[in-house]
């Protein structure tokens, strides 16, 4: 990673002060009676760079996917459409031995923590640089309901040293009408990537959405 970039990320004093939207009981009435399906979708989004109001643009990552994941098919579907979300939010592509950052990422229903990622084995046959192949992140907060987890982390620190050190950690969770969970999932992801590389300062509530506004990715055994 260059050195402009590797020094801004270390981790900041502040602490974050939760926001509320004081229009989201009004949006929601408004939404059931206007006959839509409505949610109430909660946003935390951590930065740790300090310095920095968000994630340079430009910054390369590459995006992680656990194979050991319930629902292989969703997994797969979510990584393609992170990789085309942090394209169209200024971010760059590339592989697993020159990233810049590494984004791991986890979804599913009930609660959730730990988030984990294997790597693409030994980059460059180097085993001395590259101490492990599978990432595990837990991450500060207990999620509840249908839920979507994302943590990016220093690369080239982790290919130094093996430390995993989060430059930023967003999380998304969703209430409301009872649908399939593979219609919410693209959802949490959109509202998520609002954020992405940002802080929130707390927690964001959203508005309520019609529910064809909601872009299922596929079918999922998460439901």
């Amino acid at each position: 990673m260059p050195s402009k970039k590797s020094n801004i990320f270390c981790i900041p004093t502040k602490k974050a002060e939760p926001f509320i939207c004081k229009w989201c009981l009004v949006l929601l009435i408004a939404a059931a009676f206007a006959g839509c399906t409505v949610y109430q979708v909660d946003v935390n989004a951590d930065l740790k760079i300090q310095n920095e109001d968000k994630i340079p643009a430009g910054t390369s990552f590459f995006v992680l996917q656990n194979p050991e994941s319930g629902d292989v098919a969703l997994h797969e579907s979510l990584r393609s459409r992170i990789e085309t979300l942090l394209q169209k939010n200024g971010y760059t592509l590339s592989g697993a031995d020159t990233a810049e950052g590494f984004l791991l990422f986890d979804c599913g229903t009930g609660s959730g923590r730990r988030v984990s990622g294997v790597l693409p084995g030994d980059p460059q046959g180097k085993a001395e640089k590259w101490p492990g192949a599978a990432i595990q992140v837990d991450y500060p907060r207990l999620v509840q309901g249908r839920w979507l987890i994302m943590i990016a982390i220093d690369a080239a620190e982790y290919r130094k040293s093996g430390r995993v050190k989060p430059i930023w950690l967003g999380d998304a969770t969703s209430s409301g009408a009872d649908r399939a969970f593979d219609e919410v999932i693209g959802f949490l992801l959109e509202d998520t990537f609002k954020y992405f590389g940002r802080d929130t300062d707390g927690e964001v509530l959203t508005e309520a959405v019609e529910k064809n506004k909601i872009k299922p990715i596929g079918p999922t055994t998460l439901d």
